[in-house]
């Protein structure tokens, strides 16, 4: 069996978890199902682990953090605007 086959069996064991994790992450416009294959297929192909294939998707930020204290003192707020 070829490594894009093995991949395409695998997928919709792990298609659903993926896809809420990358939702909740908001990851899911930048990863495709064709270019979730592709990698799956290539990670099976090398005989790499499952946390290799992960990495790709995992974050190491937090995705929405509340800021806890005063706020920020306008001139740091006024040097992250975009010059016109």
């Amino acid at each position: 069996m070829e490594s894009y086959e093995a991949a395409q069996a695998i997928f919709p064991t792990i298609s659903r978890p993926l896809q809420k994790y990358l939702r909740a992450t908001r990851q899911q416009p930048r990863h495709t199902v064709d270019s979730i294959l592709e990698h799956l297929s290539a990670c099976l192909s090398f005989d790499m682990s499952p946390r290799a294939f992960l990495e790709r998707y995992l974050v190491s930020t937090p995705v929405l953090q509340v800021r806890r204290g005063p706020p920020p003192p306008l001139e740091e707020m006024i040097g992250l605007l975009p010059v016109l």
